[in-house]
C-alpha cells in the first residue's frame, strides 16, 4: 500500500500475520516516522482546511499570513479490523507551499508518533489500568519470556495506524492532483523488556552506581513529571556507546517493575545502528519492515543491558566488600609506601582520594587525564585483575566498579522467574 494508491479503506484491511521465529524477543514503546512529500495540483491552506476535522486543537496550529506554510497537528483515530478502537496517531505536519500556491511540500520535520505498547495495552483487556509511576499508560506487566507474540501484535497494529493516517492524509487531497514523491524514515524508536522486581526503584539507584561495559558515556537523572515515588522522583540511569548510538537505559515503571530499553532518540542514531537510513513510502508494511529491522539491530545491545541489570541485582556483598578491596587505592592515598617504590607524591595523593571517593560513591573513576605509567595508574590496574574490584573500561581509561561489588542498600532482587 502507497500513498498514491491508497483506497482510504486501509484501516479496515487486516494485516498479515508475521512469523514469529524471525522476531525479537523484545516489545516496542514509543516510535516516531519522519514523513515528507511533494504534491501538486492542491494548495497547502486547501490541503490544511481539508485536514480540520483531525486537528487537536486550533489553537495549536501555526501558518504565516500569507498562508505560504503550516503547521498542524493531528490525531488520527485507530481501530483493528474488528472495529475495536485501539487509540489514535498523532501527525505532526509542516507544509510549504511551492511556487505560485499551486502545490506544497510536507517537509522532512513532519512525522507521526505511535505508541505500539499503550496500544497493545488498550488490545488485552488484562492489560488495562496499568499505570507507570511516572503518570503513563505505556505498560503491560512483567513481559513473558516468549515476547515475540506480543511483538507481532505490536506490529500489527502499526501497520494498521499507519495506513489509517495514510488514508486521512490521502483523502484531503481530493481529486486533481499529482504525488510526486512520499517517503517514510524511521526516526525514533525504543525497544524494551519490563521485569518483575522486589524493589525496582532500589534496584535503578544501585544500577545507577554502575557502568554497563564497552559504553562510554552515563547519564543519571530522574522523571519528575507525574512521579509517585517522593521528592526526588523515579530513579534513571542511561548509557551511550558513543555520541552517535542509541542509548541503553533502565528505569523503575512500578515499585515493582523495572524497564530495561535500547532507544534510538534521532534519525542519527538509527542511521549509525542500522547502517544507513531506512527509507520507503508512506505506507503501514514500510513501517513494519523499518520497525523488524531496528528490533533486530537493536537486540544485541538491549541483551547486554539486561544481563548487566541481572548482574548487579544479583549483588550480595554489603559495602565494607568493596571498601576491603579497596584497601590498597587507601593505602595510596594515606601516603603508605607503594610496593618497593618511594612514598608517592602529593599529587598523587590527592588523585587516589579523588578516585577513592569517585568509586565509592558513583561506582567510577575517570582516569584519562593521568599517565599511564603513573604509580596511580598502575595501582588501579593492579585492582582490575581476576578477582578484583574494578574493571576497565575502553580508550577512554574508565575504572569501574564491577557489577558484584556494587553495594547493597536494600532488597532489590529480580522475583522468581523473571529474566
Amino acid at each position: 500500500m502507497h500513498l498514491t494508491t491508497l483506497d482510504h479503506n486501509a484501516s479496515a484491511v487486516q494485516a498479515e500475520p508475521l512469523a514469529t521465529p524471525s522476531l525479537s524477543n523484545a516489545l516496542l514503546d514509543g516510535v516516531s516516522f519522519g514523513i515528507e512529500a511533494t504534491i501538486s495540483g492542491i494548495s497547502a491552506h486547501t490541503y490544511a482546511q481539508a485536514l480540520r476535522p483531525y486537528r487537536t486543537d486550533s489553537n495549536r496550529d501555526r501558518y504565516d499570513e500569507n498562508r505560504e506554510w503550516f503547521e498542524l497537528v493531528l490525531s488520527v483515530p485507530v481501530y483493528d479490523p474488528a472495529g475495536f478502537h485501539l487509540g489514535s496517531a498523532t501527525a505532526t505536519l509542516f507544509l510549504r507551499s511551492t511556487r505560485n500556491y499551486v502545490g506544497f511540500r510536507i517537509d522532512a520535520t513532519s512525522a507521526i508518533h505511535l505508541n505500539p505498547m499503550r496500544l497493545l495495552g488498550t488490545k488485552q483487556p488484562a492489560f488495562a489500568g496499568h499505570v507507570s509511576l511516572d503518570g503513563k499508560a505505556n505498560l503491560i506487566g512483567p513481559h513473558p519470556d516468549d515476547a515475540r507474540p506480543l511483538l507481532a501484535s505490536q506490529l500489527a497494529m502499526v501497520e494498521v495506524a499507519i495506513n489509517a493516517v495514510a488514508d486521512v492524509m490521502a483523502a484531503a487531497l481530493g481529486q486533481d492532483y499529482i504525488i510526486h514523491t512520499d517517503l517514510l524514515r524511521l526516526r525514533h524508536a525504543e525497544l524494551c523488556r519490563d521485569a518483575a522486581s522486589t524493589d525496582a526503584l532500589q534496584l535503578v539507584r544501585r544500577l545507577q552506581r554502575s557502568w554497563l561495559a564497552g559504553t562510554a558515556i552515563r547519564k543519571r537523572d530522574i522523571y519528575r513529571f507525574g512521579a509517585e515515588e517522593d521528592d526526588r522522583g523515579v530513579p534513571v540511569v542511561r548509557w551511550w556507546w558513543n555520541l552517535l548510538s542509541p542509548v541503553a537505559k533502565v528505569y523503575a515503571k512500578q515499585a515493582g517493575l523495572v524497564r530495561t530499553e535500547v532507544t534510538c532518540l534521532n534519525r542519527d542514531a538509527v542511521n549509525a545502528l542500522l547502517d544507513g537510513p531506512p527509507v520507503g513510502p508512506i505506507d503501514g508494511s514500510e513501517a513494519v519492515h523499518q520497525l523488524m529491522m531496528f528490533a533486530t539491530a537493536a537486540e544485541p545491545a538491549l541483551d547486554k543491558a539486561l544481563g548487566h541489570v541481572a548482574d548487579v541485582d544479583n549483588t550480595v556483598r554489603p559495602i565494607a566488600d568493596l571498601v576491603f578491596a579497596l584497601l590498597p587505592l587507601i593505602e595510596f592515598g594515606a601516603q603508605r609506601r607503594h610496593g618497593a617504590g618511594k612514598k608517592p607524591g602529593k599529587l598523587s595523593i590527592d588523585q587516589a582520594k579523588a578516585a577513592l571517593t569517585s568509586l565509592i560513591e558513583d561506582g567510577v573513576f575517570h582516569a584519562t587525564a593521568m599517565p599511564k605509567t603513573g604509580a596511580l595508574r598502575k595501582a588501579l590496574d593492579l585492582l582490575c585483575q581476576p578477582g578484583g574490584p574494578l574493571v576497565h573500561e575502553g580508550r577512554l581509561v574508565i575504572y569501574a566498579v564491577r557489577p558484584e561489588f556494587i553495594a547493597v542498600s536494600g532488597g532489590s532482587r529480580l522475583a522468581p522467574g523473571t529474566k
